[in-house]
C-alpha cells in the first residue's frame, strides 16, 4: 500500500523539544499519490493512521466526504479509522475523503477518488412521432475516461448535411434532433456508438416510427361556438316565453 504523509509540528513547551504528529492514509487498491482509482462496482477501503502515538488510546479522528462529516462507530475513531466504500459508483467520482484530528482540523490527510465507468445503455428504445413534428434522440455519454461518439442511420454513417438533422454533444449527452419529420427520410433505425479507450465500443439503438399526421380536434374554438349557440337559444326561448305568457292573459 502507498501512504500519504502530512506532518504537523505540535510545540508542547516554547523553546523546548517538539513532537511530530503525522496522519497517513493507506488505501486498497493502492493509490497513486493522493488519488485512488477503481472501476465502478468495486470496493475501495481507506485507513487513516496517527503516527508517533505515545499514549493509548490516541487522539480522536473524523472523516469528511468532501465537506460533509461521515458517521463513524465509536470504536472506529481512536488512533486508527477505516472507511469501506462498497460498490463505488459514478456518483463517487471526484469525491475527496479527508481524515483529520477531531481536536485540530489543520492536522489532516486527504485522498481523491477516481471511478472509471461507461455510459448507461439498455437495449433498443422505440420512438413514435407524427409526420411534420419534431423529435430528439438522447444518448448517454457520461463516462470516465471520456468517449468518442458517432451516429448511424440504418447501419450507415449519418449524413448531417441533409434531412434536417442537428447533432449536439456535451459532457453527459449526445442529442440528435430532427424537425419536420418525413417518413421517407426519417423513419429508420438509429444507432449511437460510444468508444472508450478502457471499455471498448458500446451501441445504443433507437427505432423511429413516423406515423401519419392526425387531424387535431379544435377543442377551444368548438367550446366557444357551443357556448354562443346555447346562449343564443336560451335568449330566444326567454323572449318567446314572454310573448306566450302575454297571449294567455
Amino acid at each position: 500500500m502507498k501512504t500519504i504523509l502530512i506532518a504537523f509540528h505540535l510545540f508542547l513547551i516554547p523553546h523546548c523539544s517538539s513532537q511530530l504528529t503525522v496522519l497517513s492514509i493507506e488505501s486498497s487498491p493502492p493509490s497513486n499519490g493522493s488519488v485512488v482509482s477503481s472501476e465502478e462496482g468495486m470496493t475501495v477501503s481507506l485507513t487513516c493512521l496517527v503516527e508517533n502515538v505515545e499514549v493509548y488510546p490516541g487522539p480522536e479522528l473524523r472523516w469528511l466526504r468532501n465537506k460533509s462529516p461521515v458517521l463513524l462507530q465509536e470504536e472506529n475513531r481512536l488512533t486508527r479509522s477505516s472507511l469501506c466504500l462498497e460498490s463505488v459508483s459514478r456518483d463517487d467520482h471526484g469525491v475527496t475523503f479527508t481524515c483529520q484530528l477531531h481536536s485540530n482540523a489543520s492536522v489532516n490527510a486527504s485522498m481523491h477518488l477516481q471511478v472509471f465507468f461507461t455510459p448507461e445503455f439498455s437495449g433498443t428504445e422505440n420512438v413514435t412521432a407524427e409526420e411534420g413534428s419534431s423529435v430528439t434522440l438522447v444518448c448517454d455519454t457520461y463516462s470516465n475516461p471520456q468517449v468518442t461518439v458517432s451516429w448511424q442511420q440504418n447501419g450507415e454513417a449519418l449524413d448531417l448535411s441533409s434531412g434536417g438533422f442537428v447533432l449536439v454533444h456535451d459532457r453527459r449527452e449526445s442529442r440528435l434532433s430532427m424537425a419536420q419529420l418525413q417518413r421517407s427520410i426519417h423513419e429508420a433505425q438509429y444507432s449511437c456508438m460510444v468508444s472508450s479507450p478502457m471499455f471498448g465500443t458500446r451501441t445504443k439503438f433507437f427505432l423511429l416510427t413516423v406515423e401519419d399526421m392526425k387531424m387535431k380536434f379544435p377543442l377551444a374554438p368548438t367550446i366557444a361556438g357551443l357556448v354562443v349557440v346555447v346562449c343564443t337559444a336560451l335568449l330566444a326561448f326567454i323572449s318567446r316565453w314572454k310573448r306566450i305568457t302575454k297571449c294567455c292573459r
